[in-house]
């Protein structure tokens, strides 16, 4: 299992990202944004590699390549939660998020 969301009150499963790790690393923590739409993740197994989750439905909607080698560091978002943004070594990477 990658990432999960459960409601807090009842611990029921609202849905689950499944995967499997080969690769076990300290990856960056997740980020909500404050509109709670999405969230940015590390995805295990995939050293530089971010995924943008819609927090409804726990679909991936676009994975998220750093510009270095090293793993995402800090992941977060734009007070507005119309930008997400992406650390890694020395590098930041933002990306705008607009409604298709």
């Amino acid at each position: 299992m990658i990432a999960e969301l459960r409601e807090i009150s009842t611990g029921q499963l609202v849905w689950r990202i499944h995967g499997t790790a080969y690769q076990f690393q300290s990856g960056a923590a997740p980020a909500v944004s404050a509109d709670g739409r999405y969230a940015l993740i590390s995805m295990p197994g995939h050293t530089s590699t971010s995924a943008l989750v819609e927090m409804a439905t726990g679909k991936i909607v676009q994975q998220i390549g750093t510009l270095q080698h090293a793993g995402p560091q800090r992941l977060g978002f734009s007070p507005q939660s119309n930008v997400a943004w992406v650390v890694a070594g020395t590098l930041m990477a933002t990306y705008q998020l607009t409604d298709r």
